[in-house]
């Protein structure tokens, strides 16, 4: 951010000017430094100053993990829907068979009881 950037975000809080004022030299280099000297409109300078900034590169990766987030409890949910769906199915199932056994069973014994009767009884 530049020096201008600052006064024009802070033209209400009553900075005149911020120069970037260090900067780091390395060999044949100069790499400016994110502090900055304020000037005010006044002696007296405010008794609070708020400042900062956000780096687009975090903002993405912020959504990026938002959206991986709720993509992975999607998955998870539709994973815990579809086991209950297919435990629900094998209990019915289950169920099915068993009644369609005793009904067989009962068949069985009546017509058992039925002949026992009829060769018993009827001669």
């Amino acid at each position: 951010m530049q020096g201008g950037g600052i006064c024009k975000e802070s033209a209400r809080r009553h900075i005149r000017q911020a120069y970037p004022k260090f900067q780091i030299g390395r060999g044949e280099e100069t790499i400016p430094t994110n502090t900055f000297v304020l000037t005010f409109d006044s002696p007296t300078p405010p008794t609070q100053i708020k400042a900062g900034y956000v780096k687009l590169n975090e903002t993405i990766q912020v959504v990026v993990v938002v959206i991986v987030v709720v993509v992975v409890v999607v998955v998870v949910v539709v994973v815990v829907v579809v086991v209950v769906v297919v435990v629900v199915v094998v209990v019915v199932v289950v169920v099915v068979v068993v009644v369609v056994v005793v009904a067989v069973v009962v068949v069985v014994i009546v017509v058992v009881v039925v002949v026992v009767v009829v060769v018993v009884v009827v001669p």
